[in-house]
């Protein structure tokens, strides 16, 4: 007689839209609760191949490009959904991340959130004030976070931008930098 293999079901399956330049899957996964599943979906832009920098950036918000992919995600029926593209979600100023969240929401019919709007809510969440910016990007770019930040009620103390110019150079940085 055959042994069958019982199958549990997951407790929960997270959604993941992200630009085709994220290297960071394996870090993902390794913050997942026992029985969570992980559905990442990839989408490109034409600036693909350049150095990270506000406009190269900026293509990846496109919100309609971003429902697009989310729209991938419908199927598997997630049970919420991560954008997990920073500085996408902060490149555009306040209120951008939102618009994010609402086209991610109607293509993978799940509630969604961004990187940078869980970075506010858990500022928020500490009762924090007062904060210093570091990213692993171009100074330019880091300075779109500073600026979302103080437009979100912060006071920002200090925007510093390490000059990282691809997803890979960020993903293979050592942790120590």
């Amino acid at each position: 007689m055959k042994k069958q293999k019982m199958v549990e079901a997951m407790d929960a399956r997270i959604g993941v839209v992200t630009p085709d330049d994220a290297i960071n899957d394996d870090e993902l996964w390794e913050y997942l609760p026992e029985r969570t599943n992980l559905l990442v979906t990839r989408y490109r832009t034409l600036k693909r191949f350049e150095p990270i920098s506000s406009a190269m950036v900026d293509s990846y918000a496109d919100t309609q490009i971003v429902q697009e992919a989310a729209e991938t995600l419908r199927i598997t029926r997630p049970s919420s959904v991560l954008f997990s593209c920073n500085s996408c979600s902060f490149v555009r100023g306040p209120g951008a991340d939102f618009q994010i969240i609402e086209h991610i929401q109607r293509g993978a019919g799940a509630p969604a959130t961004t990187i940078t709007t869980a970075q506010v809510e858990a500022l928020r969440h500490l009762e924090a004030q007062r904060v210093a910016v570091g990213g692993p990007y171009p100074q330019e770019l880091t300075d779109h976070l500073g600026n979302f930040l103080t437009a979100s009620g912060f006071e920002v103390t200090s925007v510093v931008g390490l000059g990282m110019e691809s997803e890979w150079e960020i993903g293979n940085a050592d942790a120590q930098v």
